[in-house]
């Protein structure tokens, strides 16, 4: 094993050897030993099921390289002294070292000086290990003047004159070799560049690969070999000079590959490969060619690909049929014959496909064998898959044949159930701490849930999801995943309520998914789907009211809900907060990703504030073509603020922000800023924890003593880090905010509520700096409204009744009168507080009982027909303009 790639010992308890009921809990321990007697110390965590040592912890413990530990599993009862135990022999091995070499690839100005930086270059191991560089060029002679040896400003780097180089339009390797330097350390690693003098002054830039971002926000090492089982995503970095430059990437035979466009309709500086256009072995290289008016420019990365585990011979999985008959039946699966051509040890991830997508049921280990449980009856495809030391994956399927018991009527069916609810102890189980037993039991539970139903159904699949809460392990990311996906699997099975232990059992899984993950840049878009189903299965169970149907109803619903609204509160935003994080690391520079259900949808914007491509852009959050929640579990659905608006909200960046965010060092990241959205469409779990909701003095010129009625769900609005406070520090710097609405009264007035947090942790409604006007209406409905913000945060739509004299805001103006009345137009001043003295201010002017063709008739008295239909559009509704 590689110290710098951690530990993980996994251990398997047989269930049947545990006390029934749970009478005794078993405890863990584990111990090392070292061949050579030397000491050997274990962290805290050595005392659960599982083993999990990071780098970190190894170094702590100071394992020695090339020397043999046995680890030593100690399983006993409580108060007992009956134990037992199970041993395996690891040996430490040096990991290879890490070479990076940073500088110019691809054409490069015959004229100018630069620099290769191996500095990021390093010992996987140890950090902090002195490390020895030693450059090289190659075709020789490299340079015209052969004692030419360029500069060495530091021992890491090499800067190099082009003028000196031998030829121009001729490509020049330079390669860094990276040594060990202890003694007996034979390590070697290399890394290389290839530039190209041109003539004149070519478009330049630097591509590179892009892993993923760190917890700190940085870009993510990448491993020296992209695994060929998945995406290659490279991202093209201009020279400032050449920001404007057009794109094109082709690969090694001048082949155009697919790309698509950023926002300016042009195509775009980041690239993705999917594996199916890699060569069988190799490297794939890669080209852009950048284009300037009278001149190109190329860049160029070399990117070596990984060796993924092979299986040679078949049958590379199989499984072993013991019975085929639901529930009795048993299928024990095995992955055999497989190697990995670099030498390294092979885990093994069983699991079941499900619509194209690998649903791991046993996350990768050591063992090359499970048992499959938990198929009703029908047909399934099962997997094995090989996973080297370095990720990369193959995976191997084998069908399966769940055939029905002879039990045919719906009695039949219901004491065949009952009768294998019965056997299953959650008991015992809790008492073994073994995460994997009770996932498989969740696993088995629905199964029988979805064949039919029994008394005792219900009470078992809510002890099992409080159960999971108690064995589950948040620093393992592996178990975490199978964890959330018995988790989701168990509370959509069946018609049973689940109970509020449930819900925040499932509240809780979400949780520590997030949290095993949050180092990780690898989680997949079905996973984080997936947390999100249960996150909103968990609010739904954790937080309920009873159902109440218009209005006053929701209103009502509202206020029965708040008493547990900050837990809920906290659990929606935090959990929301870690999936965008999770999001945002996977998505590159000129990348954006949207992912959830029509219940909570969440997006990701990642630009460069450098090249002004967030200037008045529209980001688009939009799962209505995701299942809801709502409708999977609608037996279980109890939140009754659910508001199905239709349509998508979308967030448009004020004109000038780039420039804004690139002097802000909150907002600009290195280059790189993240515009993250989330959408709740049923806004009672927050506006239940507003302490002054929802009286109408939050709004200026609502009736007094009037209720204030959601008619959206809640949008939340960041950039970065920053969830509050101004946009950018610029004037004028208002966003605008489209939202859904449902139900909307022309008879109320409408204004948007932004929602801050106060020092109680709960959340302060405001209409301050904050607009609304009526965005999409057909007829006199009003299917979504415009809210313009200079403020980021929570923002939701209402209605509400208008004091006397003020007239319904916003809503689309009346018919002409049939005969004279008074004529009206309103300014509102809702937006005003003492801090904008001196800053510009837009009004929405409304108009009622006009006579319209005479308002608009020339000056000779003639209709203006043009400028009347231009006012009247959309159904006679004045759009906002601002005067």
């Amino acid at each position: 094993m590689q110290p710098s790639r951690g530990l993980k010992l996994q251990s398997k308890l047989q269930v049947s050897s545990v006390c029934k009921g749970g009478a005794k809990q078993v405890n863990y321990l584990w111990t090392c030993a070292s061949a050579d007697g030397s000491t050997c110390t274990l962290p805290d965590a050595a005392a659960n099921q599982q083993l999990l040592l990071g780098a970190s912890d190894l170094a702590a413990a100071s394992f020695k390289l090339e020397t043999d530990y046995t680890f030593t599993l100690t399983a006993g009862f409580t108060g007992s002294a009956v134990t037992s135990t199970a041993s395996t022999v690891v040996r430490f091995a040096r990991s290879p070292l890490r070479a990076a070499l940073a500088g110019p690839s691809g054409d490069v100005p015959a004229t100018k000086n630069f620099t290769f930086d191996a500095s990021k270059s390093s010992d996987p191991d140890n950090p902090t290990t002195s490390l020895k560089y030693d450059f090289s060029c190659s075709p020789q002679p490299c340079f015209s003047d052969v004692t030419y040896t360029g500069v060495r400003p530091k021992q890491s780097s090499w800067m190099v004159d082009a003028s000196q180089l031998s030829a121009i339009n001729q490509p020049y390797t330079f390669t860094v070799t990276v040594s060990g330097t202890a003694a007996g350390d034979t390590r070697q690693a290399t890394a290389s560049l290839t530039i190209t003098p041109r003539p004149g002054n070519p478009p330049t830039g630097t591509i590179t690969r892009f892993c993923g971002y760190d917890a700190t926000g940085n870009l993510a090492a990448c491993l020296a070999k992209h695994n060929p089982t998945q995406d290659l995503l490279a991202i093209l970095r201009l020279d400032p000079d050449f920001r404007s430059a057009s794109v094109q990437w082709v690969n090694a035979g001048g082949q155009q590959l697919q790309e698509g466009v950023n926002a300016q309709g042009t195509p775009s500086t980041t690239l993705t490969v999917h594996p199916t256009a890699f060569p069988t072995a190799g490297a794939v290289i890669l080209q852009a060619v950048m284009r300037m008016p009278g001149v190109n420019g190329t860049a160029s990365i070399n990117v070596p690909l990984n060796n993924p585990p092979n299986c040679p011979q078949a049958p590379c999985f199989f499984t072993d049929i013991n019975s085929t008959v639901f529930p009795a039946y048993t299928f024990v699966g095995a992955a055999s014959g497989w190697s990995d051509a670099d030498g390294d040890v092979l885990t093994y991830e069983f699991g079941q496909m499900s619509n194209g997508d690998y649903r791991a049921l046993q996350p990768a280990g050591p063992s090359t064998t499970y048992t499959f449980r938990g198929f009703e009856p029908g047909s399934y495809q099962l997997y094995a898959c090989a996973i080297d030391t370095s990720g990369a994956r193959t995976c191997a399927t084998a069908p399966i044949q769940v055939q029905q018991p002879a039990a045919v009527t719906p009695a039949d069916k219901a004491a065949l159930v009952e009768s294998s609810v019965t056997k299953i102890d959650v008991e015992q189980l809790a008492s073994t701490g073994d995460v994997s037993a009770v996932t498989d039991a969740m696993q088995e539970i629905a199964s029988l849930a979805a064949f039919s139903t029994s008394p005792g159904l219900a009470a078992k699949q809510n002890a099992l999801l409080t159960t999971l809460t108690t064995v589950m392990n948040p620093n393992d990311p592996g178990a975490m995943a199978t964890s959330l996906n018995a988790a989701d699997r168990v509370s959509d099975a069946g018609t049973a309520a689940l109970t509020p232990e449930a819900g925040a059992a499932l509240l809780n899984v979400t949780d520590a998914f997030v949290t095993s993950n949050a180092d990780a840049a690898g989680v997949t878009d079905n996973q984080v789907n997936t947390a999100t189903k249960v996150l909103v299965k968990g609010l739904d169970a954790a937080y309920s009211s009873p159902t109440n149907t218009g209005s006053q109803g929701r209103r009502r619903a509202l206020l029965a809900t708040s008493t547990a609204s900050i837990s809920a509160y906290n659990s929606l935003t935090s959990t929301l907060s870690g999936l965008m994080s999770l999001m945002a690391a996977g998505t590159p520079t000129g990348g954006s990703k949207t992912l959830g259900t029509s219940d909570v949808c969440m997006s990701v914007a990642r630009e460069s504030p450098l090249d002004g491509s967030l200037d008045s852009r529209q980001l688009i959050v939009d799962c209505s073509g995701g299942s809801s929640t709502a409708a999977a579990a609608g037996h279980r659905r109890r939140r009754s603020l659910l508001l199905d608006a239709p349509g998508a909200t979308s967030v448009t960046m004020p004109d000038g922000f780039s420039a804004a965010c690139a002097t802000d060092p909150v907002c600009n990241q290195t280059d790189t800023t993240t515009v993250s959205q989330s959408y709740v469409s049923d806004p009672g779990t927050i506006l239940g924890n507003v302490t002054n909701w929802p009286h109408a003095s939050l709004v200026p010129g609502a009736q007094s003593g009037t209720q204030l009625t959601p008619i959206s769900g809640v949008l939340t609005f960041s950039i970065g880090a920053k969830t509050t406070g101004p946009i950018c520090s610029t004037a004028n710097c208002t966003a605008t905010l489209t939202i859904p609405v449902a139900g909307y009264n022309p008879d109320l007035s409408t204004t948007c509520l932004r929602l801050d947090p106060d020092p109680t942790a709960s959340l302060a409604a405001s209409s301050v700096g904050v607009a609304v006007v009526p965005s999409s209406i057909t007829g006199t409905v009003i299917s979504s409204v415009n809210c313009t913000s200079s403020q980021l945060g929570q923002v939701v739509a209402v209605q509400y009744t208008p004091a006397p004299g003020q007239g319904p805001a916003t809503s689309p103006s009346p018919s002409p009168a049939a005969s004279p009345q008074e004529a009206y137009a309103g300014v509102d001043d809702s937006p005003l507080n003492a801090s904008d003295v001196g800053q510009p201010i837009a009004f929405s002017f409304k108009f009622e009982n006009y006579n319209y063709n005479e308002m608009f008739r020339t000056a000779d008295g003639r209709d203006n027909t043009t400028a009347l239909d231009d006012f009247k559009e959309s159904e006679g509704v004045f759009l906002g303009r601002h005067c």
